[in-house]
């Protein structure tokens, strides 16, 4: 008698579970990590924010930030070139409450003009809010589900 070759119906079953298996953890892996890049860019944008705040303090002139479609720019008046500059990955936006000059830190007298910037991965639907306060000049990062 001649052994027949093929699979049984329970190890086809045990191997197409095996690669579904494998598929939704490699689609949650992917998930985690672009979560973990948005929440690292609304970090670095916030980081930039409290540098121009700093600078202004400690120099006394005027820093602001503008954000732009696809990065946020922190220079220290509006003819000099970005001293930090934060570029947003491909499938990120950054986009502001107002458009143009967005924060402006002075040296010599409380914030006068403050606002919010957002960073929006529109694939995983999450967005990071970078908000800074007028007369506390305290900047919060927040997290957002859409």
């Amino acid at each position: 008698m001649e052994k027949e070759k093929g699979y049984t119906l329970v190890e086809m079953i045990i191997v197409i579970l095996l690669i579904g298996m494998i598929g939704c953890s490699v689609q949650i892996g992917t998930h985690r990590l672009r979560v973990a890049a948005l929440k690292a860019k609304g970090y670095e944008v916030a980081e930039g924010i409290y540098y121009a705040s700093r600078c202004a303090e400690l120099t006394g002139n005027m820093y602001n930030s503008l954000c732009f479609e696809n990065r946020v720019l922190i220079r220290e008046d509006n003819l000099s070139p970005a001293i930090f500059t934060i570029r947003m990955d491909p499938h990120m936006e950054v986009y502001a409450t107002k458009t143009g000059v967005m924060i402006i830190f002075d040296g010599r007298k409380a914030i006068e003009r403050a606002g919010t910037i957002y960073i929006y991965d529109k694939g995983i639907r999450r967005q990071m809010r970078i908000t800074v306060g007028v007369a506390t000049n305290k900047i919060r990062v927040y997290y957002e589900k859409m």
